[in-house]
């Protein structure tokens, strides 16, 4: 599928999540959903494959799907994301080696995979203050 950036780029992008909770403003996107089941994330990162995308977003990435992940990153996928739960920026490359170390399938070393992919480690932290929640990037 096409998708216009608003700089006039044009991509071809696919989502992989688990449920509604990713919703990208772009009109063309192609979304997969698991079927608790029958169709993993993991399922669906080796088929978002076959459609050829310029980038590919895992949402809420919680297991052995990481290692699909990463290898599919590390096909010429760059600007891919995935999303997943960590308290700093260290600790996120240690929960992603974790979970891809869940993989039955892996081809290479994981630290490999992880260095090779990477190039930012976003964090959002939220704070209660007394205005309610405050989000810092970081």
């Amino acid at each position: 599928m096409k998708i216009r950036f608003a700089v006039g780029v044009i991509a071809a992008l696919a989502l992989t999540a688990c449920g509604g909770q990713t919703k990208p403003a772009a009109e063309d996107v192609v979304a997969l959903r698991t079927q608790p089941g029958s169709v993993s994330l993991s399922d669906l990162v080796r088929s978002t494959l076959r459609l050829r995308p310029d980038r590919i977003i895992v949402g809420e990435v919680r297991g052995p799907e990481a290692s699909d992940m990463l290898q599919a990153m590390n096909t010429g996928h760059d600007g891919s994301l995935g999303t997943f739960h960590a308290n700093t920026g260290p600790e996120a490359i240690g929960r992603l080696e974790s979970m891809a170390m869940e993989s039955k399938e892996q081809s290479a070393s994981i630290s490999d995979l992880i260095a090779w992919a990477l190039d930012i480690v976003v964090v959002i932290a939220r704070e209660r203050t007394e205005k309610g929640y405050h989000r810092h990037v970081s």
